[in-house]
């Protein structure tokens, strides 16, 4: 859904980078997507709430990163939105 996501709401023609990498200190696995938006920053204070859509013109019910939010959360692990400068964060860390 994360890619998914990337992808749908990124500038048409832009890359979509996935990082991964594990902390040799740190028994934890990190994954983050970064895509490039049209604004210079979006909202992303509301993005982990059930039903919440950013964007209205776009389908769907707003379910997506509400669902990975809590998947990750059992699995004891975080995500994080963040964005500026014309782009779009998400990552998440997940204990090994």
């Amino acid at each position: 859904n994360l890619l998914e996501n990337a992808a749908k709401y990124g500038v048409k023609d832009t890359a979509v980078i996935c990082k991964v990498a594990q902390a040799p200190e740190k028994a934890e696995l990190m994954v983050e997507f970064t895509n490039t938006t049209r604004e210079e920053q979006v909202t992303t204070e509301h993005l982990q709430v059930a039903f919440y859509r950013s964007d209205l013109i776009q389908k769907g019910a707003g379910l997506g990163l509400w669902l990975c939010h809590e998947i990750i959360r059992l699995h004891d692990g975080a995500i994080d939105f963040s964005s500026g400068g014309h782009q779009f964060h998400a990552k998440v860390r997940l204990r090994v």
